[in-house]
């Protein structure tokens, strides 16, 4: 199950890098997989607890924090983001387009607030340093924030923080 989430997040990478939109049917997709996951944590399902205790679950996964914690926080996050980037736009301020916001709600539903929120603001600050470096005004921030989350998530593992 974790590698089609990862196989759909790379093609909506993929995408954004080459068109610069992220389509709402991966994006959807992943979200549904991302709370499949969190339900079949709290509901015991056998087989996903036998993928998160194999030898390398721990390893590759961490602690994840609660289900209710990690839809709950996507939730919250999808909502406030949401409303700030529509405010900003009816000033016509570009910040994140909604399908980054959509991306980082799907990440955040499967790893947790602390992966989604500090790999959300590693993958935009670096992808943004990278744009200015290159004198660009616009950048495509999937990729970024998919990575900032991967190296969030593994430093989480790693420290025993999640």
């Amino acid at each position: 199950m974790w590698g089609i989430w990862a196989a759909l997040l790379v093609a909506a990478s993929l995408n954004d890098l080459r068109w610069r939109r992220l389509p709402n049917g991966l994006l959807v997709a992943s979200g549904v997989l991302a709370l499949g996951f969190q339900g079949a944590r709290l509901w015991g399902d056998p087989l996903v607890l036998a993928v998160a205790s194999a030898p390398l679950g721990p390893a590759l996964w961490g602690v994840l924090p609660h289900p209710a914690v990690c839809t709950g926080s996507a939730l919250v996050f999808l909502g406030a983001a949401s409303a700030l980037e529509l405010a900003c736009r009816r000033r016509n301020i570009s910040l994140m387009g909604l399908g980054d916001i959509k991306l980082l709600a799907c990440l955040t539903a499967a790893a947790g607030p602390l992966v989604g929120f500090l790999g959300g603001l590693l993958g935009c600050g670096a992808g943004g340093m990278v744009a200015l470096i290159g004198k660009k005004t616009h950048f495509a921030a999937g990729p970024w924030i998919c990575a900032g989350c991967g190296l969030v998530w593994w430093w989480a593992t790693e420290a025993g923080l999640r």
